[in-house]
């Protein structure tokens, strides 16, 4: 309904004291607007290339993550991850449907890079409908990829994609369908575990292998 509403107040309200806490109201002028139609992704969805506020939805876990700007795949920063891992199940607006016949919103190919420094392992991990994959030894799709020649900081069960640790990027580009089935992506992890730190950049997802050839070229980095 558009128009203005009047008499809105704002108040912050603290519950986790007996009595409770109110701060008094601030008045607020509301003008309510006819909104646009909520944008359908193409065929080639960026995830994260620069983007620092990309950082901001990974607010759950116990690593931290930082914005590198001395090294990247492509574009101009990669997010640097140190700690166990850093995560968000439901990021915002995530809701892409993976298909194997996937249509305007939905996908079915990912690709990423990274990279390791210290440790024996480095695990990206997707969520379907807001859940994690199994724990090792369990049955279902991991909705996990590592690397490395030990187990991950977890030790949940994860696509293996080699035993050589990722020094210098490493592009990884999967068919999400194939490996997992048909789920909705919410929400991704990216688990550093021990070591020096973890470097993930050039995020995308494709509704076929030709659509992320149209992605970023890697630049020239410097490794460490």
């Amino acid at each position: 309904m558009e128009g203005s509403l009047s008499n809105v107040e704002l108040k912050a309200l603290d519950e986790t004291v007996s009595p409770e806490i109110q701060s008094p109201g601030v008045p607020l002028a509301i003008d309510v607007v006819e909104g646009e139609l909520p944008q359908i992704p193409g065929s080639l969805f960026r995830i994260f290339e620069d983007e620092r506020y990309f950082m901001g939805f990974l607010h759950e876990g116990n690593g931290t993550i930082t914005l590198d700007r001395k090294d990247a795949y492509s574009g101009n920063a990669s997010l640097r991850v140190t700690g166990v891992q850093r995560f968000r199940s439901e990021i915002p607006n995530w809701k892409y449907r993976i298909a194997e016949n996937p249509g305007p919103g939905e996908f079915r190919y990912f690709r990423f890079a990274w990279k390791k420094k210290g440790g024996e392992n480095v695990m990206l991990q997707l969520t379907a409908n807001g859940q994690f994959g199994p724990a090792r030894g369990l049955d279902g799709p991991s909705f996990r990829y590592e690397v490395g020649s030990g187990r991950n900081a977890l030790n949940v069960k994860a696509i293996s994609l080699g035993q050589e640790l990722a020094k210098d990027w490493m592009v990884v580009t999967r068919d999400l369908f194939e490996d997992f089935g048909e789920f909705v992506l919410t929400g991704l992890s990216f688990t550093a575990g021990p070591g020096e730190y973890a470097a993930f950049d050039h995020l995308y997802l494709g509704r076929t292998q030709a659509d992320l050839e149209a992605s970023p070229s890697p630049r020239q980095t410097v490794s460490e």
